[in-house]
C-alpha cells in the first residue's frame, strides 16, 4: 500500500482485517509511527480501532518509510490524491511521483 491517507488507510485495514499481510509505505515518518503504534494517521470513524486490531492483535499490518518493503509484494496499491487541476481536469501529479518508487515488475 503506497500512501496512508484516507483511501490508503481504509484499504489497508480492509485487506489486513481479512488476514492479508499489509505493508503501508508513506514518506511521512509521523504517519508511519502512528500506524506502527496502532493509531490511525487520519480521522475516520472506527479506523483507529481497526488499525489497533490489525497492528497489535492480528499483526497483519505495519508501516514503513522504506519503499523496498513493497518490492516483493504480490500487489501494490498506489493510494495517492488525484485532485482537480486548475482547469477542471484530474491532476495525476502524485501518481506520477509515486509510480517510479514501485518495482518495475508491476508496470507492463
Amino acid at each position: 500500500m503506497l500512501a496512508t491517507a484516507m483511501s490508503g488507510s481504509a484499504t489497508a485495514v480492509g485487506l489486513a482485517g481479512n488476514g492479508n499481510q499489509v505493508v503501508c509505505v508513506d514518506n511521512n515518518p509521523a504517519k508511519v509511527d502512528l500506524i506502527n503504534q496502532g493509531k490511525a494517521p487520519i480521522y475516520k470513524n472506527g479506523l483507529d480501532d481497526l488499525i489497533t486490531s490489525c497492528v497489535c492483535k492480528s499483526k497483519t499490518l505495519r508501516a514503513s518509510t522504506d519503499y523496498k518493503d513493497i518490492a516483493e509484494s504480490d500487489i501494490t496499491f498506489l493510494c495517492v490524491g488525484t485532485y482537480s487541476s486548475s482547469c477542471g481536469g484530474t491532476d495525476f501529479t502524485q501518481i506520477a511521483q509515486g509510480r517510479p518508487r514501485i518495482s518495475a515488475k508491476y508496470w507492463l
